[in-house]
């Protein structure tokens, strides 16, 4: 199951990104390439400010970033996206739309759901190659 919440403001968020079948179908692609992604998950776009928040006191970090994951069970966890820094950061990650930015996001966020992570030089080349194998699947989504 996917909830979605969205905080604030709606412009410029993508279409597709106001539909939780939108993400079902990115949590289905990412579990057909082998990761276990939890049953339930909440979904929030959530504002800069907000996010800077929860960033500051999660990870200690007081700036904004593009997406939080937060597994609280194998069955369920949490994805917090920006995308407000999605629209600003798209063309540097070669993403060709704010959409596809947010896709790449949300499968990185259910990356780390599944226990992946970019810390170490090795780590990032395999969650960069699972996102990669994603985004190769789902390009019509």
């Amino acid at each position: 199951m996917i909830a979605l919440t969205v905080e604030g403001d709606k412009k410029g968020v993508p279409a597709a990104a106001l539909r939780a079948s939108w993400y079902r179908l990115l949590a289905d692609a990412t579990r057909k390439t082998g990761y276990a992604v939890p049953k339930t998950i909440s979904i929030a776009l959530i504002q800069e400010v907000t996010m800077r928040s929860i960033n500051k006191r999660t990870r200690g970090l007081d700036r904004v970033t593009d997406v939080l994951s937060f597994l609280y069970s194998l069955d369920e966890g949490e994805l917090l996206i920006a995308p407000a820094q999605a629209r600003r950061q798209f063309k540097t990650f070669k993403s060709v739309s704010v959409k596809d930015e947010i896709k790449r996001l949300v499968i990185h966020g259910y990356l780390h759901l599944a226990g992946l992570d970019h810390i170490k030089k090795k780590e990032r080349m395999v969650m960069e190659h699972a996102t990669d194998k994603i985004l190769s699947l789902v390009k019509k989504i």
